[in-house]
């Protein structure tokens, strides 16, 4: 079976788990009355289903998983809910709906390391890489624990630019914290492609190759910006 079969195998298996952990939550706050633990399950059920909803997404199934990011509420989590509706609003094409409700966000939510990647995906789809990098650049500054996902994005759009050698400097620092992500390996050979060293594009290609057989699954979780 082909690596991207495999992918695609392993995606839908993860929804079926996941519809049918929703479905069990929710028969189960239909029977349980008003308390602590109906409230304690119903926030088990949020999370459940921006789970979903962007599983739903990373099949291509925005519309899906739309509806299950406007279910949740704007109280309890309100930056994952402005997340998680941009992204498919952005994925369907519905630019200025997307914007207009990141721009909320980041009003709400000035420090947001998702909603600013969010916004430089954006600015991505509509092709403005000098802005989408900005936006990357802002949210590395927020960025959580481990910077890797933002980082990887930054490369990402100076590739895009024709900026390689500050691809490059990323992506080397990127394989050293991570050997096993056959995404650095790949990303770093097409640099080397565009810069003109075939011979070293092809090790880092296979490289690539090597770290992706024994761990193929890595692509279910590439970062809210790809």
């Amino acid at each position: 079976m082909l690596n991207n079969e495999k992918e695609i195998l392993s995606k839908n298996n993860e929804l079926e788990v996941l519809r049918e952990r929703h479905l069990i939550l929710q028969r189960k706050l239909q029977k349980m009355e008003t308390g602590t633990r109906r409230q304690n399950l119903k926030e088990n059920l949020d999370d459940l289903k921006m789970e979903l909803g962007w599983a739903l997404m990373d099949c291509g199934r925005y519309e899906e998983g739309l509806v299950f990011y406007q279910s949740i509420p704007w109280k309890t989590n309100g930056e994952e809910k402005y997340n998680g509706m941009a992204r498919a609003l952005t994925e369907m094409e519905y630019y200025d709906e997307a914007r207009r409700l990141l721009e909320r966000g980041l009003k709400r939510y000035p420090d947001s390391y998702a909603l600013w990647v969010a916004m430089g995906a954006l600015h991505g789809s509509l092709g403005d890489d000098f802005e989408s990098l900005r936006c990357i650049e802002t949210a590395i500054q927020f960025a959580p624990n481990d910077n890797s996902a933002g980082l990887y994005d930054k490369a990402f759009i100076l590739m895009k630019l024709g900026c390689y050698g500050d691809a490059v400097s990323i992506l080397n620092d990127l394989i050293k914290r991570n050997p096993k992500d056959p995404r650095y390996f790949a990303d770093r050979g097409s640099c080397a492609l565009d810069m003109g060293y075939p011979q070293e594009a092809l090790q880092y290609y296979q490289q690539a190759m090597e770290v992706w057989q024994p761990s193929s699954d890595i692509y279910t979780t590439t970062t809210i910006f790809m």
